[in-house]
């Protein structure tokens, strides 16, 4: 019994570490969890001192998965799971959206409160400055707040 128990281990941080690189809904982890926890509860059931090994086994694999995460996290190896490219774009677009404040508009789509303007023949989202403005109403930008341009209706 203390072979499955360990074949049991191994074969669940298999399944947790191909859980981590293999994108899915979770097959992988839930089959890893389950595989070590067959094995801890067989370990505790039929092997001398059990329960003593059992949390060594979970002090060692938690201290494992706290290295691994630093590593990950120092490394830069988390470029598959978070998108860091988003804040560089995020400043140009910025830059570009405050280039428009002061100039004039048409109304693509109705604002309530965001819709399409058009500037010279590009399409950009605005969102209104409070009101509902239907389209083809001319607009008059006001201000970039967040990555976000504010329009007015011009009478």
């Amino acid at each position: 019994m203390e072979y499955i128990a360990l074949v049991l281990l191994i074969c669940g941080a298999l399944l947790l570490l191909t859980e981590f690189f293999v994108p899915g809904f979770g097959f992988f982890g839930i089959s890893g969890i389950i595989c070590v926890v067959v094995s801890a509860l067989i370990t505790i059931i039929f092997v001398p001192f059990g329960p003593f090994i059992v949390l060594a086994e979970a002090a060692i694999l938690a201290l494992l998965g706290y290295l691994a995460f630093e590593y990950f996290k120092r490394h830069g190896k988390d470029s598959r799971i978070i998108l860091n490219e988003t804040l560089n774009e995020d400043k140009n677009n910025a830059e570009t959206l405050r280039s428009y404040i002061g100039r004039e508009g048409i109304t693509r789509t109705p604002l309530k409160p965001f819709g399409n303007i058009s500037i010279d023949e590009n399409y950009i989202e605005a969102y209104s400055d409070g009101e509902f403005i239907g389209a083809n109403e001319k607009v008059l930008v006001v201000r970039e707040y967040e990555n976000k341009l504010y329009v007015r209706r011009i009478n």
